[in-house]
């Protein structure tokens, strides 16, 4: 059940939301079942049995229409755990956080040596454009690697997880720029000016 948590799109407070909502989904599904005038031992036999079976969805090992969402749950736990533990650390910038959802890839780099004093979001996007294009390789590298792994690859009939979308978060002092990296750049492999619309561009 923990993996709900992580499907839903709440990267704060994921466990209370998914309790409230979990609780308030089996108090009307009893009000419901008072207004059709169900007897009481049927309605607590029904409810629990519809509390079994959401439990059991989420704790099954092999094939179901929900399993692809169960693994991208798994990957996005895993990918907290490690990076809870252990942060990667490149040239210029630190990875610190990586977030897979069903169609995106958002990675969260911090500067590793703050901008001058002064600087505002503008330069920091600047920053962020310049250091992108001049490694656009290396990110499209995370980003198909990303894309191979095996539980995009499961049941695609139920859940196609295609990453059509690719952002990167910088992060310097108290300034944060979103990037996107347009993923067709990344299948053309090339590295060209922002401007043209085939590198890193700003993100929403």
């Amino acid at each position: 059940m923990e993996e709900l948590i992580y499907i839903l799109p709440f990267d704060l407070h994921g466990i209370e939301i998914v309790v409230t909502i979990l609780i308030i989904a089996l108090v009307l599904f009893s009000i419901v079942m008072r207004l059709l005038k169900v007897p009481q031992k049927l309605m607590v036999i029904a409810t629990g049995a519809l509390a079994m079976s959401a439990y059991m969805a989420f704790q099954t090992e092999g094939p179901s229409p929900i399993q692809p969402l169960i693994n991208l749950a798994q990957r996005q736990k895993q990918l907290d755990r490690q990076f809870k533990h252990s942060v990667l650390k490149f040239d210029v910038v630190t990875l610190t956080h990586v977030k897979v959802r069903a169609h995106s890839l958002t990675l969260t780099l911090k500067t590793n040596e703050p901008l001058a004093e002064g600087s505002t979001k503008d330069d920091l996007e600047a920053y962020a454009n310049s250091y992108l294009n001049k490694n656009l390789g290396q990110y499209c590298r995370i980003l198909k690697a990303e894309q191979a792994l095996p539980y995009r690859k499961t049941n695609q009939r139920y859940f196609d997880l295609t990453i059509n979308s690719y952002y990167v978060k910088f992060i310097d002092a108290n300034r944060t720029a979103n990037m996107e990296i347009p993923v067709s750049s990344c299948e053309n492999r090339t590295i060209t000016s922002p401007t043209t619309g085939t590198g890193p561009t700003t993100g929403k």
